[in-house]
């Protein structure tokens, strides 16, 4: 079952400001916009069950508001999902949503390291002491260009610099692309070559693309709903705690593990 989080006691921790690992918050800072999945073993003694964050950049502050979109909660749940249901395709969908690193802090959960571990196309990366990170390889960013017959479930294209929310970019195209996007659909959303509008493209799975005609100019993409740019621009992440239940071969491996140390 997954469900938004509510009542959790230090999900971020209060004497450390900065979550995520240095230099994957510098990459999160950077043209790419790289997000990370933070996940959380939950607490001893309780059900076994998995809290996740994404960051768009580097970690809150204890205070700063949340930003919780339910439909956002809802698609990267069905993904922490598959991952701890061993199916791996669920790293393509980490890629649609711009997610390059997955981060287990300190103390990371033995159970859910074995887990991830296990996930094709997820490689361990520098982590600090007692936690544990994990990257994907490829092309990985919030806003790209794809050729005729390239998915946005793989990591490859042409990166297009992002700011937070809004993008301004030179592009150059020889033949028509497809520009994808790692946000939701909505009609707050345009764009435009040199002042013309572009055309949406059609999608199966709810995440904004746009079709990118051959030539060059400026590519601007842009949010009009003036509420939601400010949360976004504001704060610099899009943050989403949801508890997740570990479904029963994950639970048994934490019970082998405890086993083991007996």
């Amino acid at each position: 079952a997954v469900g938004l989080g509510q009542g959790f006691s230090d999900p971020l921790e209060r004497d450390d400001p900065r979550l995520l690992p240095a230099y994957v918050a510098d990459e999160a800072a950077g043209p790419e916009r790289v997000r990370t999945l933070v996940l959380r073993g939950g607490e001893p003694g309780a059900a076994p069950s998995v809290r996740y964050t994404v960051l768009r950049a580097d970690s809150p502050r204890m205070g700063e508001a949340e930003v919780v979109d339910p439909e956002s909660s809802r698609l990267v749940g069905d993904v922490v999902q598959e991952m701890l249901a061993g199916r791996d395709a669920a790293t393509g969908r980490l890629v649609a949503y711009g997610i390059k690193y997955v981060y287990a802090p300190d103390p990371a959960d033995p159970a859910l390291v074995e887990t991830i571990d296990a996930r094709a196309g997820l490689v361990r990366a520098s982590a600090p002491d007692g936690g544990a990170v994990w990257r994907l390889d490829g092309t990985i960013a919030r806003v790209r260009l794809l050729e005729a017959g390239q998915s946005r479930q793989q990591p490859v294209g042409v990166v297009v610099p992002s700011g937070t929310v809004d993008v301004r970019a030179d592009v150059d195209s020889a033949a028509p692309q497809q520009v994808v996007v790692a946000e939701l659909d909505d009609v707050g959303w345009t764009a435009s070559l040199d002042g013309e509008p572009l055309p949406r493209s059609v999608t199966d799975d709810g995440l904004l693309a746009f079709d990118l005609p051959a030539g060059s100019g400026e590519l601007r993409i842009e949010h009009r709903d003036s509420a939601r740019a400010w949360l976004v621009a504001g704060q610099g992440l899009a943050l989403l705690i949801v508890t997740v239940l570990l479904l029963p071969s994950v639970g048994a491996r934490r019970d082998a593990l405890d086993g083991r140390h007996a």
